[in-house]
Parts: C-alpha cells; structure tokens; sequence
C-alpha cells in the first residue's frame, strides 16, 4: 500500500501537528533530572549538531547538558507558547534543572549569550524570552 505523505488538513492543522511532532522529539529526550540530551530534535528542529552544542556550551562556560535545557526551554518558550498545556511538565522539570545548575552565572546575560547563540541556528528571529519560575540557588 502506498501512504501519502501530503497533509489534507488547514494551514494551521497542519502546523499543530508539525509543533506536536517537534514537542515528542523533544519530551523523549528529557532526563529524569529535568536536563536534556543531545539526540535527533537538536538537528531535524533546530539544525545544530552535536559538535555545535559542545562549542557553545565552552565558549559560555557552561555544562552541555545545561545549554541544551536552556535551549529547549528557551524553544517552548518562545516558538511553543500557545500549546504550554503540552509542555508544562517537562518545563517545570527543566526550570527545576536550571535552577540547580545555573551556578554563579547570571541568568539574565546567560539567557541573552544562549539566544544569541539559538539565533545563528534557528533561520527566525525569536521574541524575547522570559525565564519565570527560575531561582538562582545560592
């Protein structure tokens, strides 16, 4: 049998799927301890490799595992807003991760340097991102 792999559903349909499909990459790489690791998503959605992920996360110093959470989070944030209800879990799981690891750096230039570095990634420019519910630990 032969499976079409045209859409027949509206624009918008069509783009919920899209983002659903973007969400499940995303969810199955989540660790137990609200991090995430590098896999598939990282390329197919937001065209970095591995070597790029571990390039920025030296040249911020910072843990791989930490930048790739805070992309992720900056992700849903940003470009998944209007489907929070999707991925609230693991949002509170990352900002949990974050807020444990975030060390001495400063989330605010943290976020700016990471977006920047999202930016030369991602082909769109992204709204500014707000990091509600994180907690410098001291």
């Amino acid at each position: 049998a032969v499976v079409s792999t045209q859409s027949t559903g509206t624009p918008q349909q069509n783009i919920g799927q899209v983002r659903d499909e973007m969400l499940m990459g995303f969810t199955v790489l989540q660790k137990t301890d609200g991090s995430f690791s590098f896999g598939p998503a990282f390329v197919k959605d937001l065209n970095m490799k591995e070597d790029d992920v571990e390039k920025g996360a030296k040249d911020l110093g910072i843990s791989k595992e930490l930048l790739m959470t805070l992309v992720v989070v900056i992700y849903l944030r940003s470009v998944m807003a209007n489907r929070k209800s999707s991925w609230s879990r693991i949002g509170e799981k990352a900002d949990g991760y974050v807020a444990a690891n975030i060390g001495n750096n400063d989330l605010q230039k943290l976020e700016e340097s990471i977006q920047k570095f999202m930016d030369g990634f991602i082909q769109q420019s992204r709204s500014k991102v707000l990091f509600k519910g994180f907690k410098q630990r001291r």
